[in-house]
């Protein structure tokens, strides 16, 4: 597991001139290697030049999901991340639940954000894609929310989901 950003924070000086004087990664090797990606971790990686992280399993915090969404950071180096769970999202600060719950459309194929995506649907992204306003064709492999997870989200997506007539999931051959 890579170092929290809590863990990196209470690092010594020397350790963080070090971490940021690392011109090339390669982590394609380490199978192994998981953790969480947060906004400062993708503003490191983003710093280095030559990476490779294929192969390695990481997670997109509510914070970098968010920029993803919105658009607002390069992910391209990482062959595939994780969305976020719903228990990390409602743990995530107001604001950021707010602006994901605010979200009105959604690209996560490869073509537009360059990876896969893979992991369970966070409830307002699997509403959207019930809505027609959620492309998630080749993706990667997602996961429908359980209905405890729909149970969960906020009062406005449940209001949204049961308002839902129609629904054509025909081409989505990677929904699991």
């Amino acid at each position: 597991t890579m170092p929290s950003a809590d863990a990196m924070a209470q690092a010594s000086p020397a350790i963080i001139d070090r971490f940021q004087a690392i011109k090339k990664v390669d982590l394609s090797r380490m199978s192994n290697l998981a953790g969480d990606i947060t906004p400062q971790m993708l503003d490191w990686l983003s710093g280095i030049k030559t990476k490779d992280l294929k192969g390695t399993t990481f997670t997109l915090t509510p914070q970098t999901f968010l920029m993803l969404l919105e658009g607002g950071a390069d992910f391209t180096f990482f062959d595939t991340l994780y969305l976020p769970s719903q228990e990390t999202i409602k743990q995530a600060p107001p604001d950021v639940v707010n602006s994901l719950n605010a979200i009105t459309e959604v690209d996560l194929t490869r073509e537009k954000v360059g990876f896969n995506v893979a992991g369970v649907m966070p409830p307002n992204i699997f509403v959207l894609l019930l809505e027609g306003k959620a492309h998630l064709k080749n993706c990667g492999t997602i996961t429908m929310p359980s209905a405890d997870a729909m149970a969960q989200a906020s009062p406005a997506i449940i209001d949204r989901f049961q308002a839902i007539k129609k629904v054509d999931l025909s081409r989505m051959s990677n929904l699991a």
